[in-house]
């Protein structure tokens, strides 16, 4: 190996598709990805933007941003932990927003 090679950096472009980032994300039942954009001011931060999930919400108004709540559970057997995210949206019709 060659010293240029030694210095180089590992990068990648990661593609991730709509269905995807829904399974990632955990996203509510009949809740879709309807954009995503890069927050410029933000370094690494992607703002995506989610029907059928969060706040009712009429045309001129402001979305409202959520933060998720990342839990991983470690199982007593030493496997790999389950990852749950919890966005904080509102409850839809009285059932909880994964039902």
């Amino acid at each position: 190996m060659d010293e240029q090679q030694d210095q180089a950096e590992l990068m990648a472009i990661f593609q991730a598709t709509p269905e995807a980032l829904t399974e990632l994300l955990q996203l509510p039942a009949g809740a879709y990805i309807d954009g995503v954009q890069a927050a410029l001011d933000r370094p690494g931060v992607l703002d995506v933007r989610i029907r059928g999930a969060g706040w009712p919400t009429r045309p001129g108004m402001v979305i409202m941003r959520t933060l998720p709540t990342v839990t991983k559970n470690f199982p007593d057997s030493g496997g790999p932990p389950r990852i749950s995210i919890d966005w904080g949206v509102p409850q839809r019709n009285g059932k909880p927003p994964n039902a």
